[in-house]
C-alpha cells in the first residue's frame, strides 16, 4: 500500500511541475502565435498618435533637417528614435510592402516600431524599447506566483494521495479478512471516493457469497433432513417385507418401498436442479415471441394430468397478440411450477390470466383451494419452505418449486408474488420487463400495434 501511495503522489507531482514548466509555456508560445496579429494591432495603436505628430512635422520641414530635428526630440524619448533609409532595414518581403503603403511596423514583440514618412525613402523609427523595470517586476513576480501554485499543488496533491492510499487499504484489510472465513466483512470508505465503486463491487461481491454459503449450509441442512424420512420408510418397509407371511402383503410393501424410492429420486432431481440454478445464471436469450399461444400449449398440457381440476385460461382480446420478451423453456418450468403447486390444494378450479401493466408482463395463477395465510406469504419463495407441514408425498412436496420460481424471474430482471385469489384461493404471479417501449410501437394496453 505504501508504495501504491508513492508512486500516486510522485504522479500527481511529476504531473504538476511538467504542467507548470514545460505544457505552459509551449500553450503561452501557441496562445501568443494565435492572438499575434491582435496583439500587434494593439501596439500600434499603442505608438499610432507619437510617430504621427512626428511624422507630420517631418513632413512640413525640408528633409536635410530632418536628422538635427530628430535629434531634438531624442532627449523628449525614454527610448532611442531615429530617421533611416526605409532598404537598411532589411524587413521580409510582406512586411516592407505594408511598410511602403504607409502601415506601423512592429518588431520583436513591441520593442522596434517603424512607420514611413510620405513621399520619402525614410522611416522613423521608435526602439529598442527597454524592458521597464514595473515590466520585470511583473515577471519576477509571475514566476513567484507560478511556483507558489505549483509548491501549493504539490502539497495538497498529498490529500488525495493519502485519501486513496486509506482506502485501498481498507480494501485490502477488508479483501484479507473475507479471505479468512470473516463473511461479514465489507468495505466502508466515503461514497465519493474514487474507489468507491471498487467498494461497492467488493461488497456486492461478498453479499453474493454469503448469500451461497448460507443457501448452500441451508441446502445441506435441509437435504439431510429431507432425504433421513424416505431412507427411514424405505428401512422400515424392507424391515417390514421380511416379517410379512403372504404373497399380498410383501406386494404391498414392495409397492411402498418403489414409492419412497420414487420419492428420493425426485427429490435427488429437484436438489440437482436448484443447485444448477442457484449456482450460476445462464445466459438467457431473451427473444421477442408471441405470449399468449405460449401460454395456451402450457395449460392444455396440464389437463390431461387432472380430470377434476378445470384449467382455464382468460386473455383480453386487445391482448391476444402481444409479443414479448421471455426465455420459453424457464419460464415455462417457472410456471409448471405454480400450476403444479395449485393442482395440489385447488378443489375444483385453477385459472390463468394475463396482465399487461406498463412495460411489464403479468402472468397470475389462481386456484381455489384453502390460500396462504398472509403472515407466510413472505418466506414462502426461499428453498425447502413449506406452508403445509404435511409430509404426505400427494400434497405436500419438498418445498424447492417456488424457490426455482423465484430464481427464473430473478434472471428475468422480475419477481414472483403471492396473495389472495378471487376465486377464494391463492394467486400466485409473476412479473418481468417483456416489453420495451423504445423498441416497438407501443398502444395504450402495452401490446404492439
Amino acid at each position: 500500500m505504501k508504495k501504491i501511495f508513492l508512486y500516486f503522489f510522485v504522479f500527481v507531482l511529476v504531473n504538476l511541475l511538467i504542467l507548470q514548466f514545460v505544457l505552459s509555456p509551449m500553450i503561452q508560445k501557441l496562445a501568443m502565435q494565435y492572438y499575434n496579429q491582435a496583439i500587434v494591432e494593439y501596439y500600434r495603436n499603442l505608438v499610432r498618435g507619437p510617430m504621427a505628430m512626428v511624422i507630420k512635422d517631418l513632413e512640413r520641414i525640408p528633409q536635410e533637417e530632418w536628422a538635427n530635428y530628430i535629434e531634438t526630440l531624442k532627449p523628449l524619448y525614454g527610448f532611442p528614435i531615429a530617421i533611416q533609409p526605409y532598404r537598411a532595414l532589411k524587413l521580409p518581403n510582406d512586411e516592407m510592402k505594408a511598410l511602403l503603403q504607409g502601415q506601423i511596423i512592429v518588431k520583436d514583440e513591441g520593442d522596434f516600431f517603424y512607420q514611413r514618412v510620405q513621399g520619402s525613402v525614410y522611416v522613423f523609427t521608435m526602439g529598442p524599447i527597454a524592458e521597464l523595470e514595473a515590466k520585470s517586476l511583473e515577471k519576477n513576480f509571475t514566476i513567484f506566483v507560478w511556483g507558489a501554485i505549483g509548491l501549493t499543488l504539490s502539497v495538497l496533491s498529498f490529500v488525495p494521495a493519502f485519501v486513496l492510499w486509506r482506502s485501498l487499504n481498507k480494501i485490502g484489510k477488508s479483501t484479507e479478512a473475507f479471505g479468512q472465513g470473516d463473511l461479514k466483512a465489507r468495505v466502508r470508505i466515503f461514497k465519493y471516493s474514487l474507489l468507491a465503486s471498487i467498494a461497492r463491487a467488493f461488497n456486492s461481491m461478498a453479499d453474493h457469497i454469503e448469500q451461497l454459503i448460507n443457501a448452500q449450509r441451508d441446502l445441506i441442512n435441509a437435504v439431510s433432513h429431507e432425504l433421513r424420512t424416505p431412507i427411514a420408510r424405505v428401512r422400515f418397509g424392507l424391515d417390514l417385507l421380511k416379517s410379512a407371511s403372504d404373497e399380498g402383503e410383501k406386494e404391498r410393501y414392495v409397492q411402498g418401498v418403489k414409492a419412497d424410492i420414487d420419492e428420493l429420486e425426485n427429490l435427488v432431481s429437484e436438489l440437482l436442479t436448484y443447485a444448477r440454478l442457484e449456482r450460476q445464471a445462464p445466459k438467457l436469450l431473451l427473444e421477442e415471441q408471441a405470449l399468449v399461444p405460449w401460454l395456451k400449449r402450457v395449460v392444455e398440457d396440464w389437463k390431461p394430468y387432472s380430470t377434476s381440476i378445470s384449467y382455464g385460461l382468460q386473455v383480453p382480446p386487445e391482448q391476444s397478440e402481444c409479443r414479448v420478451r421471455f426465455e420459453p423453456r424457464f419460464l415455462g418450468r417457472a410456471l409448471n411450477n405454480l400450476l403444479l403447486n395449485a393442482s395440489r390444494y385447488a378443489n375444483q378450479e385453477i385459472r390463468v390470466s394475463l396482465e399487461i401493466k406498463a412495460e411489464d408482463c403479468i402472468i397470475h395463477v389462481d386456484d381455489d383451494g384453502p390460500g396462504i395465510p398472509e403472515a407466510d406469504r413472505g418466506r414462502l419463495f426461499k428453498p425447502f419452505v413449506r406452508v403445509d407441514t404435511s409430509r404426505d408425498r400427494a400434497s405436500g412436496g419438498f418445498g424447492l418449486g417456488l424457490a426455482i420460481v423465484e430464481r427464473v424471474l430473478k434472471w428475468h430482471q422480475g419477481s414472483a408474488a403471492v396473495a389472495d385469489s378471487s376465486l377464494g384461493g391463492a394467486r400466485f404471479s409473476i412479473q418481468w420487463p417483456g416489453l420495451k417501449k423504445s423498441d416497438q410501437d407501443i398502444r395504450s394496453d402495452g401490446c404492439r400495434r
